[in-house]
Formats: structure tokens, sequence, C-alpha cells
């Protein structure tokens, strides 16, 4: 699954863990406006551990700015 920390201020970052199907997950479900940052656990190969970076790229592309995924 994964977490999501708040700081005081109520901002938010989230964290994945070791998950091949992201989309099984439920993690889009804890990042919204308030998120600075994703970290997500991910493969530049295909593999049945890690979500695929380009399938990760386009699961959460909607949800928040690329450039906040780590």
């Amino acid at each position: 699954m994964g977490f999501r920390i708040n700081d005081p201020v109520g901002r938010n970052l989230v964290f994945s863990n070791d998950i091949a199907k992201h989309e099984q997950s439920r993690i889009k479900n804890y990042i919204d406006e308030d998120t600075f940052a994703l970290f997500h656990d991910v493969s530049v190969v295909p593999n049945a551990v890690h979500s695929y970076l380009n399938d990760m790229v386009d699961y959460y592309k909607d949800v928040i700015d690329l450039s906040k995924i780590y």
C-alpha cells in the first residue's frame, strides 16, 4: 500500500511501497492539491515487483504534477 505524511501547515507527501499493480493500490486516493511530493518505487524495465516507469507516469499524470514524483 503506502502512506501519507501531513505537516503542520496542511501539506503532505505520499510514499508507495513495492507494488507492481499500482492501479490496485489506491495510492491515488491519498494525493490531493496539498501533496508536494510522491515517492514511488518504480522500475525502468517491466518486472513483477515494481511498477513500470511509463505505466506509473500515465497513471498519476492527472492527479499530480510529474515534477513532484520521485
